[in-house]
């Protein structure tokens, strides 16, 4: 093989691995298979575990207040009622306590 022709053959070799270094670094950093994307739906995944938590936490909540209700619990018929539904007994006044410094900020 002459000198040229290998010349050749090394510059094609050499252009095929750009084009296809090209091509997955585009993937890899702008596709949907990205770094970026795969980080971001991570984080995504960990804030949904975290809400789900959360849920879970607020269903079990409400179905021990379920069953306290369905007993006739007359301690947590009232609680339902004062905190839900801001219902007193006669006589009695309601103070509404709000954050000061919300309203300090106009917020």
């Amino acid at each position: 093989m002459s000198h040229k022709n290998r010349k050749i053959k090394r510059f094609v070799y050499l252009f095929i691995f750009i084009i296809f270094f090209s091509v997955a670094s585009i993937f890899f950093f702008y596709g949907n298979c990205s770094v970026y994307n795969i980080l971001k739906n991570k984080k995504i995944i960990k804030n949904l575990g975290n809400d789900n938590e959360q849920l879970n936490t607020r269903v079990e909540n409400l179905k021990i207040i379920k069953g306290k209700l369905k007993k006739k619990d007359l301690s947590a018929i009232e609680k339902v009622a004062r905190e839900q539904y801001g219902m007193a007994k006669k006589g009695e006044k309601i103070f509404y306590i709000t954050n000061s410094s919300k309203n300090k900020t106009g917020q």
